[in-house]
């Protein structure tokens, strides 16, 4: 979709539509005639490979992942602080990283700093495409089974990307590549691309696009799906579920479903300014961690966050037995980012300035809008959660094992949904009232 104020120097526009299980729109065109009729998708990008290449480049080394790791999450909760402020949130930082990470792959000039810049990389060009695809491996090995990630490319019959392009998508990111028509029918391939990324995140987000989101002029679909179902190392026990009071501020509460353990092996810091919980699942592969502010409100909280605080006061917390109470939850979110990245620099990337002729020769693009929804659902069982992104292309305190060890987490938290192994921060939220 155009954004009003675009300037187009052409009676037709056409989109490049990035959809990733977070959102990501692009497109732009300053031509008046439309992109002549090319060859169609090469033989070997029109199936899906859902396993990810080896590729021919040599691998990052561990500390350079773990940099980009560090700024994936500082990127992440800057994303947060922009998403419905003083509202229950959740973004996953790392799914709207890996979408710009493979956007990037086809930008070029001034148009790849800006966004290199918006979406804090800190490596080279050169190094980037390897560093998430070693950090993507890293994940998958991990989670195995409890986790999905997919990734795909859908491309208009007749219109023929650049095979360098296609080659980094394939061999990094593992993106399969669709023919759709767009031109014919855009109804149709709304309804394929919300099909598919309902199924890879088992219905949680059963559509990313809206109707009328794709249009005749849409050329090019990225789309990027994450889907997590990890059940507790320790379930929950729902018998002993009960309704308690969660303190929405210091005077007001509201009765509120948790979970419940008397006794429950955790790592954890209790102190009269922050508690801190972890709960790992089973094999420990992934840890959900809660940070309940008591001396101050989540906002300000928030808003002292950095990749290196939170790092920090995670050293802080220790292996203790604690009685835990936790709040079910569903927290969901579907926010725009155009304004976000284009305050962090990422302005050309979504005019006539823009240059994505990594691409294709055979068009103009620029970005048009960027959208991303993600869903985290706690209960007795475990977490569920799941990210989607899409985008359109249009053309012209103090640590110790303190007492008590009671982990009450019935006010305003932060959460992350982390993967020790590589230090990636899958989710970030704020939930602010668990009933919503």
């Amino acid at each position: 979709m155009l954004a009003k104020g675009h300037a187009l120097n052409s009676t037709a526009s056409r989109l490049l539509g990035i959809v990733l299980m977070l959102g990501v729109a692009v497109g732009c065109e300053r031509s008046s005639t439309r992109a002549k009729r090319a060859s169609t998708i090469p033989t070997e990008f029109a199936v899906d490979r859902s396993a990810q290449g080896s590729g021919a480049h040599l691998p990052v080394p561990l500390p350079e992942q773990r940099r980009q790791a560090q700024a994936n999450l500082d990127f992440a909760v800057e994303l947060l602080r922009n998403t419905a402020e003083g509202k229950n949130a959740v973004v996953s930082g790392f799914s709207v990283s890996l979408a710009l990470a493979m956007l990037s792959a086809g930008a070029q000039g001034d148009t790849a700093t800006g966004l290199a810049h918006a979406a804090q990389f800190v490596l080279p060009q050169s190094q980037i495409h390897d560093s998430f695809h070693a950090l993507s491996q890293l994940v998958q090995r991990t989670l195995g089974a409890n986790l999905s990630l997919a990734n795909a490319i859908w491309i208009q019959q007749g219109l023929t990307p650049k095979h360098a392009f296609l080659d980094v998508l394939r061999t990094q990111y593992g993106v399969g590549a669709f023919p759709l028509d767009f031109e014919a029918d855009p109804k149709s391939a709304v309804a394929s691309i919300n099909g598919w990324t309902s199924r890879q995140t088992r219905g949680l987000i059963p559509m990313i696009l809206q109707e009328g989101s794709l249009t005749r002029e849409t050329k090019i679909v990225l789309t990027n799906a994450l889907y997590i179902n990890a059940g507790w190392s320790k379930p929950f026990d729902a018998t002993r579920s009960m309704p308690l009071k969660f303190w929405l501020s210091d005077d007001n509460s509201k009765l509120t479903p948790f979970m419940t353990d008397s006794e429950r092996e955790v790592r954890a810091l209790a102190s009269p300014a922050l508690d801190i919980l972890f709960l790992s699942t089973a094999g420990g592969q992934l840890e959900t961690i809660f940070m309940v502010p008591k001396q101050e409100s989540l906002l300000s909280f928030e808003k002292s966050l950095s990749a290196a605080r939170i790092t920090e006061l995670l050293k802080h917390a220790v292996p203790m037995q604690a009685l835990v109470e936790l709040p079910r939850y569903t927290v969901e979110s579907s926010t725009s980012l155009k304004a976000f990245l284009r305050e962090r620099g990422a302005s050309k990337m979504f005019d006539d300035r823009a240059n994505f002729k990594g691409i294709t020769d055979e068009t103009d693009l620029c970005v048009d809008d960027i959208f991303h929804r993600a869903l985290v659902r706690v209960r007795e069982s475990g977490i569920e959660a799941a990210a989607a992104t899409a985008a359109s292309m249009i053309i012209p305190i103090s640590g110790g094992r303190p007492p008590p060890t009671v982990m009450r987490i019935n006010r305003p938290f932060f959460f992350m949904i982390w993967e020790p192994n590589s230090e990636t921060a899958l989710f970030v939220g704020r939930v602010v009232d668990p009933s919503n």
